[in-house]
């Protein structure tokens, strides 16, 4: 997008907010002032402010932007293939100015949860598959019944109960040996670990 009359190009950045906020180097404050974003601010942003929205079900978003003066901006295109493939567009996600962040809820469907208790009424284990983070899963697979708080207390099995797609891949190495999974809900996974 071009910006101040055409003399520069602003570059938005837009996503999951533990991976946008590793390209920001400064955030808008109050009034539009712009302050350096330290690490204990990140620490802060992801470890507070996202780990509640994601206990409330909602999912983070963190936009950032960059500025970029048309010469910057033609000799970077040059270099990176005219910016063709998201891989070129990577060099210009550096330096980031963080806007906000959003948390943006995704409402159970109805009916999700009435279903997910006859499946548990029928002795069927319901299973949670989700690229959210594993706040946000937890917060989710709760409101729908796939887990119930007495999950959460049993601290003997709860690193079974919820994990990451990099912890559930890990624990089966590419295959299920047991008679009896006892894992409820995987969050922050690829699309590779969907197909596990």
């Amino acid at each position: 997008m071009w910006v101040e009359g055409g003399s520069k190009v602003r570059v938005f950045c837009k996503g999951a907010p533990e991976s946008v906020i590793k390209m920001c180097s400064q955030y808008i404050g109050e009034e539009g002032a712009i302050f350096d974003l330290e690490d204990e601010n990140k620490d802060y942003v992801i470890h507070t402010i996202c780990s509640g929205y994601s206990s409330k079900c909602l999912r983070g978003l963190l936009v950032a932007y960059a500025d970029y003066d048309e010469a910057e901006w033609n000799r970077l295109s040059a270099q990176n293939n005219g910016f063709a493939k998201t891989e070129d567009r990577e060099v210009v996600e550096v330096d980031l100015k963080m806007v906000g962040i959003f948390g943006l809820k995704d409402p159970l469907r109805d009916g999700i949860y009435d279903a997910v208790m006859a499946c548990h009424k029928a002795g069927i284990n319901v299973r949670m598959v989700t690229g959210d983070s594993l706040d946000t899963a937890r917060a989710i697979s709760l409101e729908a019944g796939i887990i119930n708080q007495s999950h959460l207390n049993d601290q003997e099995d709860l690193e079974f109960i919820c994990m990451e797609g990099k912890d559930f891949k890990a624990a089966i190495d590419g295959s299920v040996t047991t008679e009896e999974a006892t894992e409820e809900v995987t969050g922050t996974t690829t699309g590779e670990t969907k197909k596990t």
